[in-house]
């Protein structure tokens, strides 16, 4: 291995190795010193706040949005396009903040076909309606990202809800605090417009509600329950019912264990306000399904399946054999993901990304190096180990079911639990430590205050590496934070246009070969209404008849290669365009 081989290791695994260091330090100092007075005043305050349930709840979701606020000069309010699916939840957005469920498919709508996007019978996002909500709300409020932002506290403050069912409050309140600086501040959930924070919602609510039921049976838990279901089938239906199932599962075992038959009868009014709540969710999301596509039991998911995809999502899905695109740049998409399924063709390569994933986003180095500490002891909790069976087998379907890639956000369900068993794991470690050298002298309290610190500087960190504008994604990576936007050549384009006079239509062109990766082609929900259409060239005769459709705008062409990217007047090739153009 030569030096710049070891450089490039040392480099990709910087924030790993330091996230790694400042743990054990704070491990060896916690066992070997007694915490300042400062800081044993710091741990009362810390637990008379976790004996507030409304203030624990609120504390780590203002922290997450203040901090988050406060980078605002060094991380600017996110530009779409970090993943092509971004433009479709904002699509969703724009469609219901426009008080529509979805929209009238366009006659020249060819020209616009993009990927995730569904243009027949409806003009509409192909996915679940969840994230789309949420953008929706932060667009009536002045943007989507407001929408971003509000999700991510709902997610937090349902994180600490749910986390005080499972571990005495001064640890739910750590575990909402690492979720908080982990996850909503520096993420691509809190910097994209690709979701996570909804399905991570719903699947704290599920998570909360469960052992509150066995507990104490009472309509609200029923209704949280049931809240919680319905969030997860208007946000990752798939992946939160899987998970939905085996915790359901796992919960009658613990209810009948419990003695739950004897109270059988209590469970009426939880299950009646569960009913209620999932019923009001699953029939609205029926409604919003027919508007979309015609059949309340078809989501837009399968319409935009059943048109565009010659690929595999699920194993037991068929390719579309007689789809040919009549715009060549979404056929070189078709093909480029059909290519990368080689990538992923076997449940174990799918497995092996999918664990990676979990210790870089989830856990990551620190909450990691507890669980491998605790192994000795943390299976010995039933309703840990219970915890930890769901999860594994919620993963482990998911790896053989889905026949694709896999990103952190498909696994939002599982983010609450996954913190739960991480945080279950520092308790247990502290614990030992008590165990092991006594009295007042160990610093629990050290490591306690620590670990937020140390994960908000290698976030910090992370986001001053990607600012240097060198390639530290790997690095990056370890510490949550991915997919970061700096402003895109579309977003130069477009800035440039909106400073102009007039309304325009730009010709999107891609490289003569190959998959580009960007793309450019995305517009709103009322196509013909924005300031901006961006199309594609299908034909000479085709596209002369968009141009005659938009008479009285500006014609430019753009190439998504092109560094940096501009707009050029579009020939106009022997077209007849009534009033200019």
């Amino acid at each position: 291995m030569d030096f710049a081989q070891v450089s490039l290791c040392l480099k990709g695994n910087f924030l790993l190795l330091a996230e790694l260091c400042l743990v054990a330090g704070l491990l060896v100092l916690a066992a070997s010193a007694a915490p300042p007075r400062w800081l044993q005043s710091s741990w009362r305050q810390w637990l008379r706040l976790a004996q507030r349930p409304a203030a624990a709840l609120l504390f780590p979701a203002v922290l997450a949005l203040s901090l988050r606020l406060l980078l605002l000069p060094w991380a600017e309010v996110p530009y779409p396009g970090s993943a092509r699916d971004e433009y479709s939840y904002l699509l969703s957005a724009d469609t219901f903040a426009s008080g529509r469920l979805t929209n009238p498919p366009h006659p020249h709508f060819r020209h616009f076909e993009s990927p995730h996007v569904l243009f027949q019978p409806t003009y509409s996002s192909k996915y679940p309606p969840g994230q789309g909500l949420a953008l929706g709300l932060g667009q009536v409020l002045g943007h989507p990202w407001i929408g971003v932002l509000l999700s991510i506290a709902a997610m937090i403050v349902a994180a600490g809800w749910a986390m005080r069912a499972w571990l005495p409050p001064p640890y739910a309140l750590l575990g909402a605090t690492l979720l908080a600086l982990r996850v909503g501040v520096m993420s691509y959930w809190a910097n994209s417009y690709w979701g996570g924070a909804i399905g991570a919602t719903g699947g704290a609510l599920l998570i909360g509600a469960l052992p509150r039921l066995i507990k104490k049976p009472t309509p609200f838990a029923g209704a949280m329950l049931g809240l919680g279901l319905g969030i997860l089938a208007i946000s990752r239906p798939f992946e939160g019912a899987i998970f939905s199932v085996l915790m359901l599962c796992l919960w009658a075992f613990l209810f009948v264990r419990h003695g739950g038959w004897r109270q059988l009868r209590k469970l009426g009014p939880a299950i009646a306000g569960g009913a209620v709540a999932l019923g009001i969710v699953l029939v609205w999301l029926g409604y919003f399904q027919a508007a979309v596509t015609g059949d309340p039991l078809k989501a837009p998911y399968a319409a935009w399946r059943d048109t565009y995809s010659r690929f595999e999502t699920f194993i037991w899905e068929t390719p579309v054999a007689d789809y040919n695109p009549v715009n060549e740049g979404y056929a070189r998409f078709i093909n480029w993901v059909i290519e990368s399924h080689e990538e992923y063709a076997s449940p174990f390569s799918r497995l092996a990304r999918i664990g990676g994933q979990f210790i870089a986003f989830f856990w990551g180095p620190m909450l990691t190096l507890f669980l491998v500490l605790a192994v000795p002891w943390i299976f010995k909790e039933l309703r840990t180990r219970l915890l930890l069976l769901a999860i594994a087998g919620s993963v482990l379907v998911v790896a053989v079911v889905i026949d694709l890639w896999t990103f952190s956000h498909y696994f939002a369900p599982l983010t609450v639990p996954m913190t739960i068993a991480g945080v279950q794991a520092v308790r247990i470690v502290i614990a030992a430590m008590r165990r092991r050298f006594g009295g007042p002298r160990p610093g629990y309290v050290i490591l306690l205050f620590g670990l937020p610190v140390v994960l908000l500087a290698m976030n910090l960190t992370g986001l001053f590496l990607r600012n240097t504008g060198r390639d530290w994604t790997t690095p990056t990576y370890f510490t949550g934070w991915c997919c970061f936007s700096f402003p895109s050549e579309r977003a130069r384009v477009e800035q440039t246009l909106n400073a102009s006079d007039g309304r325009h239509l730009v010709f999107v062109r891609h490289p003569a070969e190959g998959f580009w990766g960007a793309e450019w082609v995305y517009n709103g929900a009322s196509i013909d209404d924005g300031k901006i259409v961006w199309a594609r060239e299908v034909s000479p005769e085709s596209d002369c008849e968009l141009r005659r459709y938009y008479s009285d705008r500006h014609v430019w062409v753009t190439y998504v290669h092109e560094r940096p990217a501009h707009a050029t007047p579009f020939p106009v090739s022997g077209c007849t365009i009534p009033g200019g153009g």
